[in-house]
């Protein structure tokens, strides 16, 4: 009877470790999903100069110039105003193809501020 409770001890141990490696996975795999606050630095070290910036349908946004505090700055190049822009990095739903891709909002000017 013991050995059978150190059986069932010791499985339910190995079981606990795989959900812990499968829970650090996730974590470390979620900043492609993520965007919440929690998150932005994460993304933001992972943020490039001349990446695409997409929204939620693929269409271009603009281009990356650099990453600004909490801030993507946009490139004057890709501006229809010949100004830079800003999106916030909460509005960033994830990296993929190495395209900045942002949450969907259904405005042509969604997250985009004018700036120098």
């Amino acid at each position: 009877m013991a050995d059978q409770r150190r059986s069932q001890q010791g499985s339910q141990q190995q079981g606990d470790q795989s959900r812990s490696r499968q829970q650090q996975q996730f974590d470390s795999g979620s900043r492609q999903q993520g965007g919440g606050s929690g998150s932005d630095g994460r993304l933001a070290d992972e943020i490039r100069p001349h990446q695409d910036v997409v929204d939620q349908s693929g269409a271009l946004v603009g281009t990356v110039d650099h990453v600004d505090g909490d801030r993507i700055k946009l490139t004057r190049q890709s501006s229809g105003d010949g100004e830079h822009h800003y999106v916030p990095l909460s509005q960033v739903a994830g990296i993929e193809n190495d395209q900045i891709r942002l949450r969907d909002r259904g405005d042509a000017s969604f997250g985009q501020e004018a700036g120098n």
